[in-house]
């Protein structure tokens, strides 16, 4: 009698449970048919990243192609945290800071394979026993208007051919070579920006930010490196903060010798 009280409590309970799991069921269904759909437009879209971004040959390397840009539905920000392209235009990769790249041409199977292809010594280096003080390597170079910029611990920028290792061109900030606020000589790199659409032919539609050990910010033109005009003028020594259109860059040279920014 105890049991049969209870049965229809449970045939009850039983089916109100299935009615409530199969439309879960279905919304799961639904999001995992929506992310696996998702998947593959990224998929495509980071295939079409890693052809961009391959450098071979020197021909490869100047194409300068734009692809799988209009993939996502979503409205993006003005200035995305991830670039669409393969590129490296900041320290750290890319705004978001990941230090990280999506591209996977370099894998765990094949990286005990690859072989140097070339190799570039921009001269800028000193052991501290003479007047210059000693140089400490450290800057990441940067990758995008399918060029390579460096910057060296005398405060030089240097652009890259990324195909051949061939300098493009080069600009000396003349900066100090003393040790004004640390030991020892470095540079943290470089920044780079571009206009939303570049006009061919004008001067610093793209750029190339670099600060220096004695407190100056310089703007280069990504193509030529000749100093953008007026920039200058405008902006000097001390801390640097500079608005250029929908991106602000700040540039400070580190005081400190283990990690510091």
């Amino acid at each position: 009698m105890h049991n049969n009280k209870h049965y229809p409590l449970l045939k009850v309970s039983m089916t109100t449970l299935a009615l409530l799991v199969t439309p879960l069921t279905q919304a799961q269904d639904k999001a995992a048919e929506a992310s696996q759909g998702t998947q593959e437009e990224l998929n495509v879209d980071a295939a079409d990243q890693q052809k961009q971004g391959t450098t071979k040959t020197t021909n490869e390397a100047s194409t300068g192609k734009s692809v799988g840009q209009n993939v996502a539905s979503v409205s993006q920000p003005a200035t995305p945290l991830v670039p669409s392209e393969a590129i490296w235009d900041s320290f750290h990769g890319q705004l978001n800071a990941q230090k990280y790249s999506p591209l996977k041409q370099i894998t765990a199977e094949n990286v005990n394979k690859l072989t140097k292809v070339w190799e570039f010594h921009t001269g800028d280096v000193s052991d501290g026993k003479g007047e210059t003080p000693a140089t400490v390597w450290s800057a990441t170079p940067i990758f995008a208007n399918q060029t390579i910029y460096i910057g060296t611990p005398f405060d030089r920028l240097i652009a890259l051919d990324p195909g051949t290792g061939k300098e493009k061109w080069h600009y000396d900030t003349k900066s100090s070579r003393k040790a004004l606020t640390q030991p020892v000589l470095k540079n943290r790199g470089v920044s780079y920006w571009q206009a939303k659409q570049p006009v061919a032919g004008e001067a610093c539609q793209k750029i190339v930010y670099m600060g220096t050990v004695d407190g100056k910010l310089f703007a280069l033109d990504a193509d030529s490196g000749k100093p953008c005009s007026g920039f200058a003028d405008k902006w000097r020594a001390g801390y640097q903060s500079v608005e250029h259109g929908e991106r602000q860059i700040s540039a400070v040279h580190s005081s400190a010798t283990n990690g510091g920014r």
